[in-house]
């Protein structure tokens, strides 16, 4: 094979590339090497920028705006807050709401039924205490409805806010709390603030006689003569309440009510005292006997509003019921939904009788309650089981070999299920059980 002459294998005589062709090789590089100029060149002109040394545009940053507060018109300036009420045509009860912001759509509407003391002086709350949240409507009314959908409150604000419009419908609150049906329902104006408390002015006792002695305290502590008026109009209410449900116990609710005047006065006066301090004893004794009895007339009376209906809101009242006899003991049997079918069946000698044999009452248990008498349980025992949809209660009462169950339906009904427990656990321990009737 002819092998090639030095000049071809060192490529003399090849044909040499183009200007052209040298110029399309280079460029790709040329490019690349110019992109990665200039993309640096933008990074550091943005970072000196930002660190502010490059001062004109577009490298001057912007300067921080400073924080806009914006107050809320509904905490500041919207007319339907504040405190509005409605005084109660003759009479010294003043129906309160205050109003404050519950959110975008809600109101917080705190209702109150106050009472206006002798001496101006408002005391708040005494005739029921009730909060809830008052939601915005598409018409511009505000409506609240309880959990157990028996409390209604609608309340829309009128003639460029000036009147609060109030329609309430059902019980509203605890029975110790309760503000009764349609009790709100009315006409409020929005007061120019909330009243200042009053320090009662104090009275000159010096005319009165020292062995006047309940009368002196009295006058010397105007805070005690409130309380004492606040109650009296606490009782006067629970009467009117008493009169339109329960007329036949109206009666023996004055007599009652006369008897605990005269044992308070009795044992307050008779307190023990000091030298140091001799009305200070006297003057706890009135308060607290006071205030317990005010605490107990709410109860009272917001039980005889419950029971018109028991079905509406049920377990509330069935609660107060409970809550009331671990109070109370055997003396809820005396509450007037119960009189009518307790009396033909349990009369008064035998209800001192379930008295004495629960004179020490075991564990609370609401609607069912039991204990024993003075001489042990071997001796006496009692029992009862409160049925608040048949405003009915059954009694058993054991007196050492013998248990007699007072029952309003008589043998052939069947026992309520913890008194029916009961008279099992003891039917070894006795020899008779007698019903009645």
């Amino acid at each position: 094979m002819p092998q090639g002459t030095p000049d071809e294998q060192d490529g003399v005589g090849q044909e040499l590339p183009t200007a052209e062709a040298t110029a399309a090789e280079d460029s790709p590089q040329k490019k690349s090497r110019v992109l990665g100029v200039g993309l640096t060149l933008g990074i550091v002109c943005c970072a000196a920028g930002a660190s502010g040394y490059l001062d004109f545009w577009p490298f001057r940053t912007a300067q921080p705006k400073a924080p806009v507060h914006v107050s809320s018109p509904a905490a500041d300036t919207d007319p339907r807050l504040g405190t509005w009420t409605s005084a109660v045509p003759g009479s010294k009860w003043v129906r309160t709401i205050r109003v404050s912001s519950g959110g975008v759509h809600a109101f917080r509407a705190a209702f109150t039924v106050d009472y206006t003391a002798e001496n101006g002086a408002p005391v708040a709350g005494v005739l029921g205490d009730y909060s809830a949240n008052l939601l915005m409507q598409s018409d511009g009314e505000a409506q609240a409805i309880d959990s157990e959908q028996v409390c209604q409150i609608q309340a829309s604000w009128q003639a460029d806010n000036q009147q609060l419009v109030i329609r309430q419908k059902g019980h509203c609150g605890e029975a110790a709390n309760l503000i009764p049906d349609h009790a709100l329902t009315g006409t409020y104006r929005k007061a120019q603030q909330d009243p200042e408390p009053q320090t009662p002015a104090r009275q000159d006792c010096s005319q009165i006689p020292a062995a006047k002695v309940e009368e002196k305290l009295f006058c010397g502590d105007p805070s005690l003569r409130t309380a004492r008026e606040v109650t009296a109009a606490v009782y006067a209410d629970a009467l009117v309440q008493l009169r339109a449900r329960y007329a036949e116990q109206a009666g023996e609710f004055e007599a009652a009510n006369q008897q605990w005047q005269a044992d308070v006065r009795k044992v307050c006066l008779n307190t023990q005292t000091t030298p140091e301090d001799p009305d200070g004893a006297k003057l706890t004794c009135f308060g607290q006997s006071y205030d317990a009895r005010m605490n107990w007339l709410r109860l009272y009376t917001g039980l005889l509003h419950l029971s018109t209906d028991p079905e509406k809101g049920f377990q509330r009242y069935a609660d107060a019921l409970a809550g009331y006899a671990d109070s109370y003991g055997s003396q809820a049997l005396r509450l007037p939904m119960f009189a009518k079918r307790m009396l033909p069946i349990l009369p008064a000698a035998d209800a001192a009788e379930l008295d004495s044999a629960m004179t020490h009452r075991g564990s609370r248990g609401g609607l069912y309650q039991w204990g024993c008498g003075p001489m042990g349980c071997d001796h006496q025992e009692g029992a009862f089981e409160i049925d608040p949809k048949r405003a009915s209660v059954t009694v058993a009462i054991r007196n050492g070999s013998k248990i007699t169950v007072f029952s309003p339906d008589g043998e052939a009904a069947e026992l309520p299920e913890n008194l029916h427990t009961w008279l099992e656990q003891r039917t070894t321990r006795v020899r008779e059980i007698v019903y009645k009737p």
